[in-house]
């Protein structure tokens, strides 16, 4: 009898045990309120994003980091390394800052609900709405977002085999990716202004031959205009700084890509930038603002009309 009880006793507490380890959640299991995903977003390498919204087109692109932009190493250079299929392109950068801005942003997604019983399918989870997939040195990450979730704010989500419900400023960040061409690498130069120690510029005839030409250097703070280093004399201060000038080359952007390269006719505007160890860039623009740059090979793009004024030579 007495070895009865114990067989009882320790039936009952196996059991008690199971049942306990039965209701915990699983390991996998976002608490509400919490952030739902934890990684070093300046360690991703490769980033993967697939678009299939209702009413718009599907695209899909791989993308990888190599490296940074520009000598002060500011911008994370990121490239485009495949795409949706039948797309050609003559140009794989990517807007890095932008990508660096929504990697970032993934990491403060939060858990805001649970979703009721149902099919990914009436979630938009199958097929997911949007796909991201990220890579940190060897952990890989992984998210599907769906539908708006009505009334509540956010969309649903699918983590692993965990559905929810997930709120953040990411979302609002994926809403701006209206095609596929948001991603791209949109300003033409791809040095910051600060990148530059010397700019040189000139302006060319219908003919072809040289009409104006301005050169500024670094100095003291601000711009002025070079002197010859075999003259010994002081670089001059321009009496009204050019840096907004300059500042509004840096950031002219591109209005279409992957242009064909017989386009391109004869060069208006040659600009030329150096930073302090004298490496360069030559960017060439015509006068129906087609441009190409050298750290962008192969490539000639169609600017904003806006880009006209900005390149007057009257600006400095």
């Amino acid at each position: 009898m007495r070895f009865k009880s114990s067989y009882r006793l320790i039936g009952g507490l196996v059991l008690t045990l199971l049942l306990a380890a039965c209701s915990k959640p699983g390991s996998s299991a976002f608490a509400i309120g919490q952030p739902v995903f934890s990684f070093n977003y300046e360690s991703v390498s490769e980033f993967f994003i697939a678009k299939k919204n209702p009413g718009e087109p599907a695209w899909t692109a791989r993308l990888a980091q190599e490296g940074w932009l520009g000598p002060q190493q500011v911008t994370p250079r990121w490239v485009i390394r495949e795409v949706s299929e039948g797309r050609i392109l003559s140009d794989q950068l990517v807007d890095g800052s932008f990508i660096r801005h929504l990697l970032d942003n993934l990491r403060t997604l939060r858990k805001t609900g649970t979703t009721l019983s149902g099919s990914d399918a009436s979630f938009g989870l199958s097929p997911e709405w949007t796909r991201l997939a990220w890579k940190e040195g060897d952990r890989r990450f992984e998210l599907l977002l769906g539908a708006p979730a009505p009334n509540k704010g956010g969309r649903y989500a699918k983590i692993g085999e965990e559905r929810l419900i997930v709120d953040g400023a990411a979302l609002d960040m994926l809403e701006l990716i209206t095609g596929f061409h948001r991603i791209r690498h949109q300003r033409l130069i791809t040095w910051t202004l600060d990148d530059a120690d010397r700019v040189n510029l000139k302006w060319f005839g219908a003919d072809g031959k040289l009409t104006t030409q301005w050169s500024a250097e670094r100095y003291s703070g601000d711009w002025a205009r070079p002197q010859s280093p075999s003259s010994g004399a002081t670089p001059r201060p321009f009496k009204k700084s050019p840096d907004q000038a300059l500042e509004a080359i840096a950031h002219l952007q591109i209005h279409s890509f992957d242009l064909s390269s017989e386009l391109f006719t004869q060069t208006w505007v040659s600009m030329e930038w150096l930073d302090r160890k004298d490496h360069r860039i030559v960017i060439e623009i015509d006068r129906k603002l087609r441009a190409k740059s050298s750290d962008r090979p192969h490539a000639v793009f169609q600017l904003h009309d806006g880009a006209q004024a900005a390149l007057s030579p009257k600006n400095f």
